[in-house]
């Protein structure tokens, strides 16, 4: 097991993994067309965007934007219109629909999808 900046213990192979879905992610993106200001900025907030098609109160919004943001600051994904984050949003959303109301126990379970 290895220990990330952000103290999170993982297996290599599961490091090793992610960093290869982020690379797929960004050769993809770089054959795309440069976006426009507006589209990065729609890019950015990703988690606000796919809320708006929920019916998630604000207290649970709240919950899922700071679950979101825990579970890129531990994946170590500063630029937030880096493709991968629409897959870490809809993971966040769909583990926020079983009801659970700590954002961090909703971050380990997204991470736990995501490497799965």
């Amino acid at each position: 097991m290895r220990t990330t900046s952000k103290g999170l213990r993982v297996a290599p192979h599961q490091l090793k993994f992610l960093r290869k879905i982020q690379k797929l992610f960004q050769g993809a993106a770089e054959t795309l067309s440069p976006p426009c200001r507006h589209c990065a900025l729609s890019q950015a907030m990703t988690i606000h965007r796919l809320l708006k098609q929920t019916t998630f109160g604000p207290e649970e919004v709240e919950r899922l934007v700071a679950a979101y943001e825990l579970t890129l600051r531990t994946l170590d994904l500063k630029d937030r219109s880096d493709p991968i984050t629409q897959l870490v949003a809809e993971k966040i959303i769909a583990v926020g629909r079983l009801g659970i109301e700590d954002p961090a126990e909703i971050s380990k379970l997204a991470l736990n999808e995501l490497r799965s």
